[in-house]
């Protein structure tokens, strides 16, 4: 064994009796993801070794809606954990996952519907829960091409729908309590004819900002706090883009001005400003922009469009995943019904 191999093992006081073959697979904002070996068991398991720096509420979070999402194939599950001193390993199931990178491109049509199957499956689980995942992407769904099978793991930023309803219940009561006080400002300096300007009492638009670049709904783009279950259908909606434009990542925002920018592009300014109204938010612009169809932009950007026989109803499927307004969004069981994810099941 190489002194490098030793050294890395050796980070792993509480770990290196119990697990061997540690190496490392993964990397995010809020932890390393490893691949070991229980030397008692033999089992292959992936360790997730959470960042000191993380909120111990956070990681409690975490671990309660993994335990609450146990029972499904279709999502990680949690076999233990360890603490040493600031140090928290959660032990969950491995999954053994093709690169979306080397496969989204390569794929048939029967493959793509395949796929839609396995994330939906993943998400009408948590969803029925309550739970939304709140960071669908890629990186976030292992997946095996061969078997047709994939598992939803990170669950670091997710949270009960009950928990986002607070939020938007205390923004609601925040510009409630600003709106009395501005009014009794007013008042007030009518009676002193004062002619100093009053300071802007509105309260900031505050709301979750989940998920990766590129991955994030309209209402989290606009700084709504109307986020449901319907943000991660979203996301599975930019992944099938993926896959039928062959162009990943499609959307590549520097920030989420940027992303709205994009999103006026694609859909055209009207359709946005019409869902910015309705989530009580202002959208300006400079010049008007009528959007793209969907299919359009597909077969301008994918060189294979043709070669692949797409049919109608995968972007049927797309426009009801990438609806705008979150309230006519397909759920995961809808989508699971349509026409196209039943190909997943065609004999060749």
């Amino acid at each position: 064994m190489s002194k490098k191999k030793k050294s890395k093992i050796e980070k792993f006081v509480e770990l290196k009796k119990r697990f061997d073959q540690i190496e490392r697979i993964g990397q995010g904002t809020f932890s390393r993801v490893f691949r070991a070996r229980e030397i008692s068991t033999g089992q292959i398991v992936a360790l997730k070794r959470i960042f000191p720096t993380s909120s111990p509420t956070k990681i409690l979070r975490e671990m309660e809606i993994i335990h609450e999402i146990r029972g499904s194939d279709t999502v990680c599950a949690l076999l233990g954990g360890c603490r040493h001193e600031d140090q928290i390993t959660l032990i969950m199931t491995y999954f053994q996952t093709d690169d979306f990178k080397d496969f989204f491109h390569e794929i048939n049509v029967k493959q793509i519907a395949q796929y839609m199957v396995a994330i939906l499956r993943s998400l009408a689980h948590i969803h029925s829960k309550n739970i939304v995942h709140r960071d669908v992407k890629p990186g976030n769904f292992l997946y095996c091409v061969e078997t047709g099978k994939g598992m939803l793991i990170d669950f670091g930023l997710a949270q009960y729908v009950s928990d986002i309803e607070l939020i938007e219940k205390k923004q609601k009561e925040d510009i409630k309590r600003m709106k009395k006080e501005m009014e009794k400002e007013k008042k007030n300096d009518q009676r002193s004819n004062s002619s100093n300007r009053r300071r802007d009492r509105r309260p900031p638009l505050r709301a979750p900002r989940a998920g990766t670049r590129g991955f994030r709904s309209p209402e989290i783009l606009f700084k709504s706090t109307k986020q449901t279950t319907s943000i991660d259908i979203w996301s599975v909606g930019v992944m099938l883009l993926s896959f039928l434009s062959g162009r990943y990542p499609f959307f590549h925002p520097d920030d989420d001005l940027t992303a709205l920018a994009e999103l006026i592009a694609l859909f055209g300014t009207k359709k946005l400003e019409k869902i910015g109204k309705m989530l009580n938010r202002n959208l300006y612009y400079d010049k008007e922009q009528k959007g793209v169809p969907l299919k359009k932009l597909c077969k301008t950007n994918n060189l294979n469009f043709n070669e692949m026989n797409i049919p109608n109803s995968a972007f049927d499927l797309l426009e009801g995943l990438l609806e705008l307004d979150y309230r006519k969004r397909l759920t995961a069981e809808e989508a699971l019904k349509h026409p196209f994810c039943q190909l997943a099941f065609e004999e060749n």
